[in-house]
C-alpha cells in the first residue's frame, strides 16, 4: 500500500508498522510526493487535508507531527457504536484520524500528562480517558483495527490482511510459594502471635496443621494449575519474586534451599519470567540483582517480567527494563479496575515518548487481574464470574488475546478465595485454545 503525507515523524512510523504490518499483515511504502502517490498503482490511502477523490482520506489531527506532551485531553465521540477519539469530519470513508487516536493509546499518552497518582504511586484508572468515559473494558483500538479492515476492503476488494484467532494466556504472579512452609521460626511465630491478638485461633491451628505436615500448603497448587490449563490447551507464564522480603514484599529468601528446588523444578512445567519487587520500580540496580538472582536459579536466561504492584511509571520503568535485558513486559493493566489499559488485547512494542523513538520492549496487555475484584471491585464469586465473562465477550468479539493474571494464592479456597478454583477452571473451559 502506498500512503502519502505532507509530514512525516517517527511517531507515524510507529504507528503505521504496527497498524498495517503487525495486525492487518500489510506492506506498505509511505512518501511526501504528491506527484508520486498520483502515479502509483494499487491500493492508496492519502493522510493529509488533501482531498483526492477514489482515494481513502484520513484527515491528520496533528498528534503524530508534534514533539511536546499536550495537557489537555480528546474528547470522545462514537462511531457505529464504538467510541472514538480525534474526530476529524472531512475525512472520505473514515470518520476520525485512526493513526492518531491509537497512537494516544498505545503509547499511553495521558500517562504523561498530569494526574493524580494512587498510594503507590502508579496512574489509576479512574484517571484514565477510558473509564471517564465508560469503555475501560473495550479494546478501542482493536475495534478500530476492524473498522479499518472493513474500509479498505470494501475499496480494495483485492487486498489480503492477515487473519487473528481469538486465543487465552493464562499468567501467574507467584509472590510466594507456600502461605506457611519454609518461611523459617521467626515470620512463623509472628503470624502465630498476630492471630493469638486478633482471635484468629483457626488461622493458628491451620497453620501449625500445615508446619506439621498434617495439611498440605494451601498455595502451593501448581500440581492442580498444570492439570487444568492442560485439559483446555493453555500454557500458563509464571512470574517469581526472587527479591528481599519488604513491607510490600512478602518473599521467600532466594537463599531458601527449598526456593532454589522450586525454581529448579518448576520451569519443567512452566515457562517463567521475573517479578520484581515492589522496590525494584525506583530502583535499577536492585531490578538487575533480582534478575541475575533469578537468571542463577533457573541456569537460564529470563526476559520476561511483570512488576510487582503493577508500579508501572512511564518512561522511567520500562527505560529500566531495556537496559536491564528485558525483552517482554507484562504489566499493563490496572490493580484497581479490569479493562484495557492501552485500548487493546494484543502485544505491542513500547515507544518511548519522550525520546521519541519505538523500542523493542514487547508489550503484552492484561484484561484483568485477580485481586481487582476481591480487594477493589468487592465482588463474590458469581459476580466475579460475570466480569469475567463479560471480558471474554468483548475479546472474542475483536478475535483477541484474553491474558488473565492470577496469583497461586488464589487457588487455595481459603478466605475471601472460596469457590476460585471453579471460577479458575470455568474461565480457562470457557477460553480453551483450539488443538
Amino acid at each position: 500500500m502506498l500512503i502519502y503525507s505532507e509530514h512525516t515523524s517517527e511517531r507515524l512510523k510507529y504507528i503505521l508498522d504496527y497498524l498495517l504490518i503487525e495486525r492487518l499483515g500489510i506492506s506498505y511504502s509511505l512518501t511526501q510526493s504528491q506527484e508520486y502517490f498520483n502515479k502509483g498503482q494499487g491500493p492508496k490511502l492519502n493522510y493529509s487535508v488533501h482531498q483526492t477523490p477514489g482515494i481513502i482520506t484520513i484527515v491528520p489531527e496533528g498528534l503524530l507531527f508534534e514533539a511536546q506532551v499536550r495537557k489537555k485531553k480528546p474528547s470522545v465521540t462514537f462511531k457505529e457504536g464504538i467510541p472514538i477519539i480525534f474526530k476529524k469530519p472531512g475525512s472520505h470513508h473514515f470518520a476520525f484520524d485512526i493513526f492518531s487516536a491509537a497512537f494516544y493509546f498505545l503509547s499511553r499518552y495521558e500517562e504523561y500528562q498530569h494526574y493524580d497518582a494512587d498510594a503507590h504511586g502508579r496512574f489509576p484508572a479512574k484517571e484514565s480517558l477510558a473509564f471517564k468515559n465508560i469503555f475501560l473494558t473495550q479494546p478501542v483500538v482493536d475495534h478500530w483495527i476492524i473498522m479499518f479492515r472493513k474500509e479498505l476492503q470494501q475499496v480494495y476488494p483485492g487486498l489480503s490482511f492477515k487473519q487473528e484467532q481469538f486465543n487465552s494466556l493464562p499468567t501467574i504472579d507467584v509472590d510466594s510459594p507456600w502461605c506457611y512452609r519454609h518461611k523459617g521460626i521467626m515470620r512463623n511465630l509472628g503470624g502465630i502471635f498476630r492471630d493469638t491478638f486478633h482471635f484468629q485461633f483457626i488461622l493458628i491451628f491451620i497453620r501449625l496443621a500445615i508446619l506439621l505436615r498434617i495439611r498440605k500448603d494451601p498455595w502451593f497448587m501448581f500440581g492442580w494449575m498444570k492439570k487444568v490449563t492442560a485439559k483446555n490447551n493453555q500454557q500458563p507464564l509464571l512470574f517469581i519474586h526472587a527479591g528481599k522480603y519488604g513491607k510490600y514484599d512478602k518473599s521467600v529468601s532466594s537463599k531458601n534451599i527449598y526456593f532454589r528446588k522450586f525454581v529448579r523444578n518448576i520451569q519443567k512445567d512452566f515457562p517463567i519470567g521475573l517479578h520484581p519487587s515492589y522496590i525494584s520500580a525506583d530502583k535499577p540496580e536492585v531490578l538487575k540483582q533480582e534478575l541475575n538472582t533469578l537468571n542463577k536459579l533457573a541456569n537460564l536466561p529470563i526476559t520476561h517480567s511483570r512488576q510487582h504492584y503493577l508500579r508501572v511509571k512511564f518512561p522511567e520503568y520500562y527505560r529500566m527494563l531495556i537496559v536491564a535485558g528485558i525483552t517482554d513486559d507484562y504489566s499493563m493493566g490496572f490493580a484497581d479496575k479490569p479493562g484495557f489499559r492501552a485500548g487493546t488485547s494484543r502485544t505491542f512494542k513500547w515507544f518511548d515518548l519522550l525520546e521519541d523513538k519505538a523500542t523493542n520492549l514487547c508489550i503484552h496487555p492484561f484484561a484483568i487481574m485477580d485481586r481487582t475484584v476481591t480487594t477493589y471491585e468487592h465482588q463474590s464469586v458469581m459476580g466475579a464470574q460475570l466480569i469475567y465473562n463479560e471480558l471474554i465477550e468483548h475479546v472474542r468479539k475483536v478475535d483477541g488475546q484474553f491474558v488473565t493474571l492470577w496469583h497461586n494464592e488464589s487457588f487455595s479456597n481459603l478466605f475471601e478465595w472460596k469457590g476460585w478454583r471453579t471460577l479458575f477452571e470455568n474461565v480457562m473451559k470457557q477460553t480453551a485454545n483450539n488443538q
